[in-house]
């Protein structure tokens, strides 16, 4: 056997070997105890606890999908194929044959895709924004660089990873802390193709059962003045209508029709200033993970709020609009609540949609969630003549 050792709690050791062999064949080959065994099944392994003598197979004998060994997830498929109170097996059966005709437990590990495309734009701003002022990351790469962040994606990844029956699938991810102006259309067009380039090669080689999308919500490129909306429909696309998908967004962002129409849920951050990227995160995973597992069925209402708001009154923990995000998080703490929050998008992101907006989520409770909604709406629309700065004359 040989070992393609990867980073990261999701990426482990995979044992590549030689599955037609009998089981006498594996005991002349003097396999010790505790590895994993390949099968013919390309989906499927084998962990011995123990091998016993004499023409005896003894403990258990458990199933795990390749790449995930038993120290990570034991007894992955939740039973045992063959005990000590079994019916011994014998040596003299041929180990393929039996693994084809008994092996049918199915493979419970859930694939989540993890995409990533984060930018503030200012339309007013002369300098175009390129794609080399972002930090782009692929791959392994994607998680390795969160791991040690706390931004949303480390967030989510501390939930996935607590998760014995999630396999973690990074294809891209982007992010410009510039607050440079429209983003070049050739460099739309590059991070719009690399973006679903990776979600495809990443589709093509596993079965995605859902995706975390983390987005900012205030991009504007010269050919496109919702990219969002761009990435989540390319995500959907590729990914297909079923799949789950939940999309993380800045306070700041603009909420459009698109975005709500391809995601199952959008989390908004709580905080002005940020500083709970990470919890934003926590947040996201822990629905998309209840989506999954179909605990939940989540159904949205936005209210759109005619208002462009800045100034000190936007300050979640001092200002007026603390009471809409203190309202938000009690929603979110009820039994159906999902996700709640308000978002005053970007002023300086000149597009069409850009507007302030209420927005709930709700376990199945469509009357719930439109009347929240608008407590929310009403809420920070009491509040809005004095969320404003006072801006002095250049005369």
């Amino acid at each position: 056997n040989r070992y393609a050792e990867g980073r990261g709690s999701r990426h482990h050791p995979v044992t590549i070997g030689i599955p037609d062999r009998t089981w006498r064949d594996a005991t002349e080959l003097a396999i010790p105890a505790h590895r994993v065994y390949p099968l013919a099944a390309q989906d499927a392994v084998l962990y011995l606890d123990s091998i016993g003598r004499g023409g005896m197979l003894s403990n258990r004998l458990c199933v795990f999908r390749i790449g995930c060994p038993p120290a990570h997830c034991p007894c992955l498929t939740r039973a045992c194929l063959a005990t000590s109170s079994d019916p011994m097996l014998s040596y003299d059966r041929d180990l393929t044959m039996w693994a084809t005709q008994t092996l049918t437990a199915k493979d419970t590990m859930s694939r989540i895709l993890i995409a990533e495309c984060k930018q503030e734009v200012s339309t007013f701003n002369p300098a175009p924004s390129r794609y080399e002022d972002f930090r782009v990351v692929k791959g392994a790469d994607l998680l390795d660089f969160h791991y040690n962040t706390r931004e949303e994606v480390g967030g989510a990844l501390s939930v996935f990873d607590a998760a014995a029956d999630v396999e973690l699938v990074p294809s891209y991810g982007a992010s410009s802390n510039t607050s440079g102006g429209v983003l070049a259309a050739e460099s739309f067009n590059r991070l719009l193709h690399d973006y679903s380039s990776a979600i495809a090669t990443a589709r093509d080689l596993n079965t995605i059962d859902a995706a975390y999308i983390c987005l900012h919500g205030a991009m504007q490129a010269e050919n496109e003045n919702d990219p969002e909306g761009a990435l989540l429909h390319q995500a959907r696309r590729i990914l297909g209508e079923q799949i789950p998908i939940v999309v993380s967004v800045d306070i700041h962002g603009i909420l459009t029709d698109r975005m709500l129409q391809l995601a199952d849920a959008v989390v908004v951050y709580h905080t002005y200033p940020h500083i709970d990227f990470y919890e934003t995160g926590v947040r996201a995973a822990t629905l998309l993970l209840k989506i999954l597992r179909d605990e939940i069925r989540p159904v949205t209402a936005r209210v759109k709020i005619p208002t462009l708001a800045r100034g000190d009154e936007m300050i979640t923990a001092t200002g007026a609009v603390g009471e809409c995000i203190r309202k938000a998080q009690e929603i979110e703490a009820g039994v159906d609540g999902l996700a709640a929050g308000v978002m005053w998008g970007n002023p300086f992101t000149d597009v069409p949609e850009l507007r302030s907006n209420a927005v709930v989520v709700m376990d199945g409770d469509e009357e719930a969630a439109q009347t929240l909604a608008l407590d929310l709406a009403q809420r920070f629309w009491t509040h809005h003549e004095k969320m404003q700065v006072p801006l002095a004359s250049l005369q």
